[in-house]
């Protein structure tokens, strides 16, 4: 049988216990305890391993608590980086959603406002011409951008001008080719009569 010294944790005095009894009572302080004692043993079934995972388990705290302070700016590495990332995506998206929204250096409005027209670049007959000057004249009631037509170095930019140009073109084919203005919207549709 093990001898075990027994102080009261509240005042530090020797505790007394008599044989056979569980409860004991400080002679000083008054306060009661119990006693307990059985003995508790635990059986391992592999010792060896047992003791490995433990002393791996000693070594991982020890080299933690080196590392931290050998490296006590972690936390603020940490903090940084925490700060710096969604920075660093968020301009990523705006980057991404500017290269979409202004593609070839024209807006989408641009690019949406050109559409109608630009179907009729390059050579075109005479039906096409006056197809492209009916939806010119749709652009010009529109008038939210500046635009007009070149015809034989003759400038036509109102609707009553666009129509009486559409209703004097001849047979055969037109070059159809645009100006754009600082924006990307087309300014100027510049048609011209080609001869073969």
């Amino acid at each position: 049988m093990k001898l075990f010294e027994l102080k009261c944790p509240n005042c530090g005095a020797k505790l007394k216990k008599e044989e056979g009894t569980v409860d004991i009572v400080c002679d000083y302080c008054k306060t009661e305890f119990k006693f307990d004692d059985e003995a508790h043993h635990i059986k391992y079934d592999d010792m060896e391993k047992t003791g490995y995972d433990f002393e791996k388990g000693r070594i991982k705290a020890r080299d933690d608590a080196i590392n931290q302070k050998m490296m006590p700016g972690t936390n603020i590495a940490a903090r940084i980086l925490t700060l710096v990332v969604p920075i660093f995506v968020f301009i990523i998206i705006g980057t991404t959603i500017h290269s979409i929204y202004f593609k070839n250096g024209k807006s989408i409005d641009a690019n949406n406002y050109n559409n109608e027209l630009e179907q009729y670049k390059g050579v075109k007959d005479e039906w096409h011409t006056e197809n492209l000057l009916e939806d010119v004249n749709d652009k010009l009631v529109d008038d939210s951008h500046k635009l007009f037509v070149l015809y034989n170095s003759e400038q036509y930019d109102t609707i009553e001008e666009v129509s009486k140009l559409k209703d004097s073109l001849e047979d055969g084919s037109y070059k159809i080719t645009f100006s754009y203005d600082k924006n990307g919207y087309i300014n100027k549709v510049i048609i011209d009569k080609v001869n073969y």
